[in-house]
């Protein structure tokens, strides 16, 4: 009853304070932006109206009186309310009403902010480091410098103020390896009230770390920078040993956004185990939603290689000498309407791709594939898309800009092979939603494609998906959300040896590395649950999760249902520090019961994660392996 009561007064008051909010006038805050100067600005982006009960509520009161009678009513209150230091800061879409007051002003001065790693906040910028390890961090670094972060936006000084570039140019920045989140400001321009100024405050990612990967007998160490100098140029060394056998080195070399052109650069050396290339990269994406013109370049020469781009689930029973080139560019027109579809995109797309393999032996399989290959393809992609920002969801406390929106593509091309052409076709559509009221996150995709050869199918293949993410449930003063991934995959009249598997690697289930195990089809379904906790470990945020996978892995050929199957039940603790470009500290402890008697069904290890990633509705190369 009391829980009822409880309830019902904490959605009358919601009520409440949801109709004042409608009804109060454009909001003005207090804001440091550096040391001791005070400024009147208006936020970009406003905190939503708390879901916790008001401090003068009796209700309130009454419950923080029995919660301190015994540790089962603390408990119970802690599951009926939330201290308000506790409150999660979500960032709402509907900033947009409060610009309309100074949207189209002139924009006179960009001002730039920006704070170390270590010691400081983005929403209050009077703090600083105040031990001497946060300071010495902070000196083990170059700053990001201006340049970068204002090459790095979409609006520029003289400009006309646009609240959806204004948005968008946060989000730019907080895209960025090495930085950790971004805040952009307007207030009135002190000298001229027709004009504005806007305040973006950066806060830096500490650069550089390292990694460790491989296993016990081939382990593997990198040492990277995402920001060596503080202009945005990246570096990674990697040193691999084979125990008996050689040593192996790889480089890397990134430059973003490079002489303000949009374009990102890379440039690879690689002289390891199994991988002696070069390669350049070159890529100019349509993130940014009035980009009109984008497009990519690739150049791969292989002197010792397990793997072909154009045919990466294939098996090789011998290393591979080849050479590969893939180049594509795009022009997008956007719509501009008065109906659902205003600010989506049509998107005209061409590519070009060629592999040549040098050392074609009886060993290697005799397909179209192979030798000296030419490949041309066009698509044209329908999207709409934007993003609404959250947290806790791959990230802790870090702003995440969420897609949501729908892409429908058509891909059509031709493959000139040495002996005959084959036609390719394919189809892809996807969306993303968040369910509302603030019931979660859900994205779905289908797509399918196949080369033709003499009127049938080959090389094809449907790929089916679907993501389900929770929203944020209060345990206490903790948080907490679940995860659930189902991914299909099935090749038609796929090559002799393309082989998909059922390995962590591959995406599929946790824990379990067999590469004996392969097939042509493939069902993989993965939950998780995320409790996101108050509690920090030498600077780092805590998360405790528990997962369950199951995999099944086929021929192709009989029903799926009824052949390999594979399990992986587990907790993991996961430390994560948005400070740091250090991947994501992962300690878990797997349980898979179907492996064969001999094998030992735990894994243990220690591990970094890779952040994962939103799938966005922005489109690429019109064709890409997706047969893995």
């Amino acid at each position: 009853m009391k829980k009822l009561i409880a309830y019902i007064l904490s959605y009358l008051y919601m009520a409440q304070a949801m109709a004042v909010d409608i009804a109060h006038p454009p909001i003005y805050i207090n804001d440091t932006i550096k040391r001791d100067t005070i400024i009147t600005i208006i936020p970009l982006t406003f905190t939503k109206q708390s879901d916790s009960l008001n401090n003068t509520d009796p209700i309130l009161e009454y419950i923080n009186q029995r919660r301190s009678k015994n540790k089962f009513n603390q408990w119970v209150g802690d599951l009926l309310i939330r201290d308000n230091d506790t409150a999660i800061k979500e960032r709402s879409i509907d900033y947009l009403k409060e610009y309309n007051r100074v949207s189209e002003k002139e924009i006179a001065v960009i001002h730039i902010i920006r704070l170390d790693p270590f010691g400081t906040s983005i929403d209050d910028t009077t703090k600083q480091a105040n031990t001497w390890i946060e300071r010495t961090g902070n000196n083990l670094r170059f700053t990001t410098s201006k340049r970068i972060i204002r090459k790095n936006m979409s609006i520029t000084e003289g400009m006309k103020l646009d609240p959806q570039s204004v948005f968008e140019s946060e989000r730019l920045l907080r895209q960025l390896n090495f930085i950790a989140d971004a805040k952009i400001m307007v207030d009135i321009n002190s000298s001229d009230s027709t004009k504005v100024d806007l305040f973006v405050i950066t806060r830096d990612r500490f650069p550089h770390a390292f990694s460790a990967g491989g296993n016990i007998s081939s382990p593997e160490v990198t040492l990277y920078s995402r920001n060596l100098t503080g202009n945005g140029v990246g570096f990674s060394h990697t040193t691999a040993y084979d125990f008996g056998s050689r040593i192996g080195n790889s480089e890397q070399v990134s430059i973003n956004n490079f002489n303000r052109t949009r374009i990102n650069l890379e440039a690879k050396y690689s002289d390891m185990i199994n991988d002696h290339s070069i390669s350049i990269r070159a890529d100019r994406s349509f993130y940014i939603s009035d980009l009109k013109y984008a497009g990519g370049a690739l150049f791969n020469r292989s002197y010792r290689n397990i793997t072909l781009p154009v045919l990466s689930a294939a098996q090789w029973d011998h290393y591979l000498n080849y050479k590969y080139t893939r180049i594509w560019m795009g022009r997008s027109f956007e719509l501009k309407t008065q109906n659902y579809f205003d600010q989506s995109h049509i998107y005209l797309i061409g590519q070009y791709a060629h592999s040549n393999i040098f050392n074609i032996n009886d060993s290697v399989y005799n397909s179209d594939a192979i030798g000296n290959n030419y490949y041309y393809f066009g698509s044209v992609t329908f999207s709409k898309r934007n993003y609404y920002q959250n947290n806790r969801i791959y990230n802790y406390d870090r702003i995440e800009d969420v897609p949501h929106g729908f892409m429908a593509t058509i891909t059509y091309g031709v493959n000139h092979a040495p002996s005959i052409n084959r036609p390719y076709l394919r189809g892809h559509f996807s969306f993303g939603k968040a369910i509302i009221p603030n019931k979660g996150y859900i994205y779905g995709s289908i797509e399918a494609g196949s080369f033709f050869k003499a009127g049938q199918s080959e090389q094809g293949e449907l790929i089916v998906r679907g993501k389900y993410i929770s929203r944020l449930f209060n345990v206490g003063n903790n948080q907490f959300r679940n995860f659930m991934e189902i991914k299909y995959i099935k090749g038609f009249n796929r090559y002799e040896n393309e082989f998909l598997f059922l390995t962590e690697k591959a995406g599929g289930v946790t824990s379990f590395n067999d590469k004996n195990l392969t097939g042509k089809e493939r069902l993989v379904i993965k939950t998780e649950n995320v409790l996101f906790t108050k509690h920090r470990l030498a600077g780092f945020n805590l998360m405790l999760l528990s997962f369950a996978d199951l995999g099944i892995i086929g021929n192709g050929k009989n029903n799926l249902l009824k052949q390999n199957y594979q399990t992986s039940l587990g907790a993991a603790v996961r430390l994560i520090n948005n400070k740091l470009v250090f991947r994501t500290i992962e300690i878990r402890l797997a349980w898979l019961p179907l492996l064969p008697g001999s094998s030992i069904p735990f894994d243990l290890r220690i591990s970094g994660e890779s952040t994962p990633r939103f799938d966005d509705f922005v489109p690429g190369a019109p064709k890409e392996d997706t047969f893995k």
